[in-house]
């Protein structure tokens, strides 16, 4: 039998450095949402000051625990918005976020071949790999602007409109699409093996998942909700064991749809998609007392707010090379690159709402830091470094845009918008 930990106090400077971090994660956010409507983006800067790519601040020993608790933040800001979602335009919407996923996945592969491969001279192989890092769009990122600017948009939430719904979608769609780039490239780039089981188990498992959990949703948990559970036993309840049931069943949803995912071979990110829109639609008609909204409000946004989401962005701040993007090569190859990626969105993008569709979609992050890490034996070096420096064009100029875009457009009367 293994013997208890040995309790020791944290020393100081540890206690200093993991509270400055979490102060600086919050004033920085605080002050970018203030001026851009883009807090992530200065949590992305205090991750690059206090990781590796700058000051190099937080142990090693840290960074493996942070990233974890940072991807949980993530898997919360999923989940928050399948719960924020109009079920009732998930399926008319369904042929336009296919086509915008699909284009979101080509197009970046197709141009960066054309740049990288016509214009720079790399290989084949580098142009298609930057491509595959470069085609999935930051769900984290995508929610996380939604969610700020609902917030401080008088009103205005798109993730509650059609083209929030189609959205949100897409960019579940783009990450199931890096999630199968993720299990080839380490082939491609003679890493590992290939098979198909990588291209189709992924896509199977999301189509099922999609299909069979609705279905015993209509057919099983919402009838047993709505017909035992609310009339015959919550109300037996107080409304602090009814808080606690709601958060006991939130917490059994998302945890098994998210190992389900895992298991089967698709994205943990939609498992946590998909038990918000079951915990949506569970909360309609809502219950007398108590909604899974309110108690997502009450359990887990305020640790969300304050420390998970900041963590995650933080943490992509680690992964950043930050000193060697600046070599003159890689600079000017790495603007031109992230000029291409950006301007790909614009081909979706009309004037109104739909202006928001493209820039929200241009945001990158967790899976194409995932897949270049990937790519890297095969993208050498530079090539590696030209996409990263897309991957924080792109992220920090969706943010941005997206943020000052909300900014004028709370101030025009909703009849002109």
């Amino acid at each position: 039998m293994q013997p208890g930990l040995q309790y020791v106090p944290p020393s100081f400077l540890h206690l200093l450095t993991l509270g400055s971090l979490i102060y600086f994660l919050n004033v920085a956010g605080w002050m970018f949402d203030n001026v851009l409507r883009a807090g992530l983006i200065g949590q992305i800067l205090t991750g690059m000051i206090y990781g590796p790519p700058l000051g190099g601040i937080i142990p090693q020993t840290w960074l493996n625990t942070l990233v974890a608790l940072g991807y949980l933040g993530l898997i919360f800001i999923v989940f928050e918005g399948g719960l924020t979602t109009d079920l009732s335009l998930v399926l008319p919407s369904l042929l336009l976020s296919c086509t915008v996923a699909t284009t979101g996945v080509v197009l970046p592969i197709a141009l960066s071949i054309l740049l990288l491969t016509v214009g720079f001279k790399y290989t084949l192989l580098q142009g298609f790999s930057a491509g595959a890092s470069l085609c999935s769009t930051s769900l984290g990122t995508t929610f996380a602007i939604l969610s700020s600017n609902a917030s401080g948009g008088k009103g205005l939430d798109l993730r509650r409109t059609r083209l929030g719904t189609v959205l949100l979608s897409a960019a579940i769609g783009d990450d199931i699409v890096g999630l199968i780039m993720a299990a080839i490239i380490p082939s491609i780039t003679g890493n590992g093996k290939f098979t198909w089981l990588m291209v189709v188990r992924p896509v199977i498992v999301a189509i099922a998942m999609s299909i069979v959990i609705p279905v015993l949703n209509i057919y099983v948990m919402h009838p047993v909700f709505h017909n035992i559970f609310v009339p015959r036993v919550q109300p037996k309840l107080s409304r602090k064991n009814q808080q606690l049931f709601y958060f006991s069943l939130l917490v059994i949803i998302l945890s098994g749809l998210v190992t389900a995912a895992f298991y089967a071979g698709t994205s943990q990110l939609l498992g946590a998609y998909i038990a918000g829109c079951l915990c949506s639609s569970l909360s309609h008609p809502p219950p007398p007392l108590i909604t899974f909204h309110e108690t997502f409000d009450a359990y887990i946004s305020p640790l969300l707010s304050s420390f998970l989401s900041s963590l995650f962005f933080c943490t992509i701040g680690f992964a950043i090379p930050f000193v060697p993007l600046w070599h003159p090569r890689v600079l000017w190859r790495g603007i031109l690159y992230s000029i291409l990626m950006t301007n790909r969105e614009n081909r979706r993008r009309e004037l109104g709402r739909r202006v928001v569709l493209g820039l929200a979609l241009v945001a990158r992050g967790e899976v194409a830091l995932l897949v270049a890490a990937l790519a890297r034996p095969g993208l050498g070096e530079e090539v590696y470094l030209i996409v990263m420096w897309a991957i924080l064009v792109c992220t920090v100029l969706g943010a941005v845009s997206v943020g000052v875009l909300f900014r004028v457009w709370a101030k025009v009367p909703p009849t002109l918008r």
